[in-house]
């Protein structure tokens, strides 16, 4: 998204949130502007504006939204399809009924996201011969937990800009990396 495309997505804003605005210089109104520009850089103009024009009909409150308020109503408007953590437990129960002797098929219908929580066949296989409600229950807390964390999780990287994802897998590259020789000498004359 441009700096134009910003400016014009923000006398929207204005309009709607005066409130945000009234008090606001000249300055602290440009550096705004800028800094939703290099936050939405990579997103096209289109995209923020339609998730923009959603917030603005749904949301009640008299202030202009963050970027990451923004940010998660693309996500929203991007992804409608997304199972919730009930829908996903859904899909498991009734890949579980089925899984004692086609578990690794029934593993396999699962979406990608699913499948991650679950684990393996296995599990979906051992999970559909227990036959005690608590311990179902257990289970289908336990999965829901992990079903949010991992979405959490992978929404969280999608809007991490990819430039940043790059710098931050060097660095655990680096950081992941065995100790040199020279580095192994040392901490041997250390120890004694």
């Amino acid at each position: 998204m441009t700096l134009k495309e910003t400016a014009q997505i923000f006398a929207v804003m204005q309009l709607n949130y005066p409130d945000t605005f009234r008090n606001m210089s000249d300055q602290s109104l440009t550096a705004t502007v800028r800094l939703w520009q290099r936050m939405f850089a990579d997103t096209p103009a289109k995209i923020v504006q339609a998730a923009v024009e959603n917030y603005i009909r749904t949301s009640t409150g008299r202030f202009m939204p963050n970027v990451g308020q923004i940010k998660a109503e693309i996500r929203r408007l991007t992804h409608p399809d997304e199972l919730t953590e009930g829908e996903a437990w859904a899909m498991v129960q009734a890949a579980m009924r089925n899984s004692a002797y086609g578990a690794a098929e029934e593993f396999a219908k699962l979406p990608p996201l699913v499948r991650r929580v679950v684990g393996s066949p296995a599990n979906l296989k051992a999970w559909g011969t227990l036959e005690d409600d608590s311990a179902q229950s257990v289970i289908m807390s336990n999965f829901q937990r992990g079903y949010r964390t991992i979405q959490a999780r992978e929404t969280k990287l999608e809007q991490t800009p990819p430039e940043i994802r790059a710098m931050f897998a060097a660095l655990t590259k680096e950081i992941d990396a065995p100790e040199g020789p020279a580095r192994l000498e040392q901490g041997q004359e250390d120890a004694t």
